[in-house]
């Protein structure tokens, strides 16, 4: 996906990649040995990730983890249970999610046939240069249709603990020294602007995308 955008006064040629782990299933081996926790992270969710540049140059980097929602209904399995085997973070954000009226929300009648997916947006991170041009909201307010367009899912809810990381290679994240909050702040306050409200008294934040 690649395009001319205005971002907050300035106009840049932006080009998205998305990429999933999500793949199909292949015959496998029953007579040897297989950790059925393995199987059941593969089957019901799947990790996505999001990179935004700009003529070469990382712009903005995301990394979620979607759960299949039909599917785990309709084998009787749960959410939060799917969500305890990946992570203690995920597991703390589905099971605020499910807890909340903002999971509970009916979908639009227009959306109601449509397979929905759950996504705990573990990272979100802008490099230091591209800060202030209004790129996280950018990504918060069309993340929907960038994983429709780009994975053809209907995301009904998203769910994030704002937070600030820093890289700490290409694969790894560790949350920053923000010791005056600021940037914080900043994510806050971009995440109450795209419509996401807190879930209770939890630090999650989550929206609706099917209302």
């Amino acid at each position: 996906m690649a395009g001319l955008i205005a971002l907050g006064g300035f106009k840049m040629k932006i080009d998205i990649k998305v990429s999933s782990s999500r793949e199909k299933s292949i015959g496998m081996d029953l007579k040897e040995a297989f950790p059925s926790y393995v199987d059941e992270m593969n089957e019901y969710s799947f990790h996505v990730s999001i990179s935004v540049s700009e003529n070469g140059s990382r712009v903005a980097t995301v990394h979620g983890l979607v759960f299949d929602e039909n599917k785990i209904l309709n084998e009787h399995e749960n959410i939060v249970n799917i969500a305890d085997i990946h992570s203690a973070d995920a597991l703390g954000a589905i099971s605020s999610l499910v807890k909340s009226s903002i999971y509970k929300q009916e979908s639009d009648e227009n959306l109601i046939f449509e397979s929905p997916y759950i996504c705990y947006i573990e990272t979100l991170y802008v490099y230091p240069q591209y800060r202030g041009k209004s790129i996280g909201k950018y990504i918060f307010n069309n993340i929907y249709n960038i994983f429709l367009y780009s994975l053809n899912i209907h995301t009904r809810c998203l769910v994030i603990c704002p937070k600030p990381q820093e890289p700490v290679d290409k694969h790894s994240w560790v949350n920053s020294l923000d010791d005056d909050g600021r940037l914080k702040k900043i994510m806050l306050n971009v995440l109450k602007g795209c419509g996401y409200k807190r879930i209770g008294k939890t630090e999650f934040f989550a929206i609706n995308c099917m209302t």
